[in-house]
Formats: C-alpha cells, structure tokens, sequence
C-alpha cells in the first residue's frame, strides 16, 4: 500500500520526503520532518535567475481570519512565495531570499508574486469569491518610480479593486501596511 501511495505522488509530481509505518510512532515522523527542516540548501545567482524565467516560483495562500459576531470570516488572504526548486523540492523563503536580495533580483520576485497574485484575485472575484489579497513589499521598492504603475496596471487587468489589495511594507524590525486604494 505504501508503495502504491508513493507511485501515485510521483504520478502528480508531489515530493515525498519519506513513509511510516503504521501505527503511527511520533518520534519516527519527529525524525523526518526534522531532517526537512534542517536540510541546508545552497542556491545559486544562476539558479535564481532560471527560476524567473522558467516560472518555478508558486505561491501559496494563508487565510488572514477575523472574527464576526459569533464567527470566523475569511476576509483576505496573503500570498507568500514558494520556489519548487527542480533538485531541492519545495523551497521555503528563509531558503532564498538571502540571494535574491543579494542578486538584486527583488524587483522581479515582487512583481511575480504581485502578478500571480492579482491574476488569482481576479479569478477568485469572476466566480463570486470575494477575498482580499495582501503582498509583503521590502521598503525600498516603494521608491522604485515604475511599482505603483504596475500595480494599477495588474489591478485593472485582473479587475480587482484597489480597495481588495494591501502592501505590507516590511521591515526588520515592523511591519506597516499600506492599501493599494491610497495609491489611486
């Protein structure tokens, strides 16, 4: 059975960083879930630079709750970046973010996670899912002359209202956000 399941992840292209046994031992999945986390990864310039052009970057959404009278709402959603590297698997940003900074290639990663991003928002409001979507942007794009025109651009391309988007200005010791609708 556990080889069936391992040849049927392989079939959607899913990375299996390992099988247990059943039952189930918690120091056995400890075991492997701590040797992903510990696994260093070296990436490099080149690596980044085929990573952009050959779209290996992804996101992944996390719901941004809130509470409504006796309930949880999901009102937003925020997009963080995931590279699906083509050895390493999945790659978390603490993984790459220190080259791409390094490379100055921030630009280019913001405006694929803004890009991809919008284009979901825009898909989620065509079928009546009305969600907000929030970007981190590191301070110094905000003085890139050319961001705010993209953004509108990708706003109106993808249909989504300003008032449906925020920037999360982030810095290394506080965040601030800031709505796109400000921007107009």
């Amino acid at each position: 059975m556990l080889a069936n399941a391992h040849s049927v992840a392989k079939t959607v292209a899913a990375d299996v960083i390992g099988t247990l046994p059943r039952p189930l031992d918690g120091s056995s999945l400890v075991h492997l879930l701590s040797q992903q986390v510990h696994a260093a990864v070296t990436v490099s310039v080149d690596e980044l630079h085929a990573a952009l052009r050959e779209q290996q970057f992804i996101l992944h959404y996390q719901p941004i709750i809130e509470r409504d009278g006796n309930r949880w709402q999901m009102r937003a959603v925020e997009a963080l970046v995931r590279w699906r590297h083509p050895v390493h698997g999945v790659l978390y940003p603490g993984q790459f973010l220190g080259v791409v900074r390094a490379a100055q290639l921030m630009t280019e990663l913001t405006d694929f996670v803004m890009t991809e991003g919008v284009h979901q928002a825009g898909q989620w409001r065509q079928q009546r899912i009305d969600l907000g979507l929030m970007v981190n942007l590191e301070p110094r794009l905000v003085r890139d002359v050319g961001f705010a025109e993209r953004l509108v651009r990708l706003l109106r391309q993808f249909d989504v209202p300003p008032e449906r988007f925020t920037l999360e200005v982030i810095e290394a010791t506080r965040r601030a956000t800031v709505s796109s609708s400000s921007m107009r």
